[in-house]
Formats: C-alpha cells, sequence, structure tokens
C-alpha cells in the first residue's frame, strides 16, 4: 500500500504538488463555463476516520448521503451546490484573508497575478463549497485547508456544470446534517482506490422487433 494513504502530511503535499503542477488550464483555468450551464461548487473532502473499534485512524473521503427530503435521496455526493453569485461574491472577498483558507493556500499569490479573473471565479466557487458545506454539515471553514481545484465536469442528465475543490479538514471536527442530508459518510482511502473491490455489470436490454406499421 502506498505510504502517502496513511500520513496526511505526505498526503497533503502530494495533492498540492500534483494540482499545481497541472496548470490552470488544466483545473479549469477557473474560468465559468461558457455554454451557459448553471454551475456547482463541491469540496472532495479528506480527513481522518476511525477504521475499528481502537484508536486508530486512516485517511478518508467525507461524503453526503442524501436526505429522503431531496431529490436523488440516498444518493452520495460531495459536499456543496449552485453557486449563488451575490452572496458567494461577498463571501469570496474575504476568503483571500492570512487565516482563511484561500489566504493560507500557497499558490493564491501566483493565480492573481497570473490571471486574475481565473482567480477571482476560484474564490467564487470555493466561497460556494463552503457556505454549502456549512449550511449541510456546520463544516467549519476555518479548520478548512485548501488543497487545489480539479477539472470541471459537465453532467449529462441535467445543464450543469460541477466544479471540484479538494480540501482537507481536522479529524476532530464534529458534523451536524440538516435536512438535506440523511448522514455523513466517510469512505477509506484504501478501500476506495482498492480494485478488487470493484465490479463491472453488464446490462443487456433486448426489445422486441418493431411491429407493422399501420
Amino acid at each position: 500500500m502506498d505510504d502517502r494513504l496513511t500520513d496526511p502530511s505526505r498526503l497533503t503535499a502530494h495533492i498540492l504538488g500534483r494540482l499545481n503542477r497541472n496548470g490552470l488550464e488544466q483545473c479549469g483555468g477557473g474560468h465559468p463555463a461558457t455554454d451557459r450551464l448553471a454551475a456547482s461548487a463541491v469540496l472532495l473532502l479528506l480527513s481522518t476516520c476511525r477504521s475499528g473499534p481502537g484508536p486508530s485512524s486512516e485517511i478518508c473521503l467525507v461524503l453526503n448521503q442524501r436526505s429522503p427530503q431531496v431529490r436523488q435521496s440516498g444518493d452520495l455526493c460531495c459536499p456543496g451546490g449552485s453557486v449563488a453569485p451575490r452572496v458567494d461574491g461577498a463571501l469570496a472577498r474575504l476568503l483571500a484573508w492570512p487565516f482563511l483558507p484561500l489566504g493560507r493556500w500557497p499558490f493564491w499569490r501566483h493565480w492573481r497575478r497570473e490571471r486574475p479573473q481565473a482567480a477571482r471565479f476560484l474564490a467564487l466557487c470555493l466561497a460556494t463549497a463552503l457556505r454549502e458545506s456549512f449550511e449541510e454539515m456546520r463544516l467549519n471553514p476555518l479548520g478548512v485547508r485548501f488543497l487545489g481545484p480539479l477539472p470541471p465536469e459537465r453532467l449529462e442528465l441535467f445543464r450543469r456544470r460541477i466544479y471540484p475543490l479538494v480540501a482537507w479538514t481536522p479529524a476532530s471536527h464534529r458534523y451536524r446534517p440538516n435536512w438535506e442530508v440523511q448522514r455523513v459518510v466517510s469512505v477509506p482511502l484504501r478501500e476506495l482506490l482498492d480494485p478488487q473491490r470493484y465490479v463491472r455489470l453488464a446490462v443487456r436490454l433486448e426489445t422486441p422487433p418493431p411491429g407493422p406499421v399501420p
């Protein structure tokens, strides 16, 4: 097993380096979608979780399970949601303060200097993801360490583009889900990345031949 999966310091340093080497363009360039798709931002949230009845812990991906009161209930999803330009725009301006996630991110000055428009949109997305995560599970934004953006993903079933942002939060945080979230689920990375835990299911649909046209 990769030692980085058991060492939070090494893993976060590795993620910081890899996301920075990808450059602005491969991370979506920080630009909003130009095809009139709605924008959402989510946190790919990493933390440590207990790995058994004892005191031992391991690195996990933190997900939400959607409650029966929302669409797609029971699905697992990353915390986050739709961009609210007015509210999130105001919050985004605060995130660059030295004690907040963007201000602590080592590449923030480079983004602002090289691509100011991209930097503003990145701040907007991070503000959205942090606001939604606080609403959904009471994630404390002051304890979040921002590691960098991933390339955006376009949904096929909805006219929406998702902007994922990688972050780390301490294990000491206690989540309190709101009505949108049934429970918070922590999935160990070693299990998530284990090929033996995946199967491929092939579904074959047979349709009757078309009948005569009247």
